[in-house]
């Protein structure tokens, strides 16, 4: 995702490349609906609690009812904590992104239907464009809908004629926002900052360990690298 376009033009991406549909397309649509009244940190808000919410469960999409869950948590954290509203969470691969390397002959086949399997599953999980690699027996895989990618490297990657499966991973590392579910009331949220060369791994990382508990958020502890 390109955050250094402006929020509008991501959420009308995000619409017009059909990577939302269902609930994640029924969220946005409020989403848009806020944008005219609301504070730009509520879009943000949204797009930081989808991303969170696709990379934080061992499914495919998320399940109903999460992202705005999580959107409300990170609302109350940003009032509370104003410095975490600033980083934006980087995503360790491409949503709804597979990479297949096939057996000997496997484009071919995959063009002409010939791996029921493999084809059976993207009629499943579809729609999706299939886009061989020129000089590789391989094929990357793009779905319409913005799938956990480690999800569909499980999927793929059981799949007769297919030698192996792997997310289209982004290089380098960024900040990062760890949620953990301590119970039913309690949610356990880290946030850090990385930087210092994050291409190739971030040097320098500062945390911010946060706990929502209900409608009151509080700040436990606060270390790491002194921030620049």
């Amino acid at each position: 995702m390109n955050y250094s376009e402006p929020v509008r033009i991501r959420v009308a991406r995000f619409w017009s490349d059909g990577l939302l549909n269902g609930q994640c397309r029924k969220a946005l649509l409020r989403l848009t609906m806020f944008l005219m009244l609301a504070p730009i940190v509520y879009a943000e808000e949204n797009i930081q609690a989808f991303m969170l919410a696709s990379q934080s469960e061992n499914r495919l999409l998320p399940e109903d009812g999460l992202i705005e869950r999580i959107t409300h948590e990170l609302s109350m954290v940003y009032r509370t904590v104003p410095a975490v509203a600033k980083l934006r969470l980087f995503s360790p691969w491409t949503p709804g992104k597979v990479i297949l390397g096939l057996e000997k002959g496997g484009k071919v086949k995959l063009a002409a239907g010939e791996l029921e399997e493999v084809s059976a599953a993207n009629e499943k999980y579809g729609p999706v464009t299939k886009k061989p690699f020129r000089s590789l027996e391989a094929v990357t895989l793009t779905f319409a809908k913005p799938y956990n990618a480690d999800e569909l490297v499980k999927v793929y990657s059981q799949l007769p004629g297919v030698k192996y499966a792997e997310a289209d991973r982004m290089v380098g590392d960024g900040d990062r926002v760890v949620r953990e579910v301590k119970s039913r009331e309690i949610v356990h949220y880290t946030f850090s900052k990385g930087w210092g060369d994050c291409p190739s791994g971030c040097i320098h990382r500062h945390f911010w360990e946060i706990q929502v508990e209900d409608k009151k958020v509080t700040l436990i502890k606060e270390h790491g690298d002194p921030l620049p």
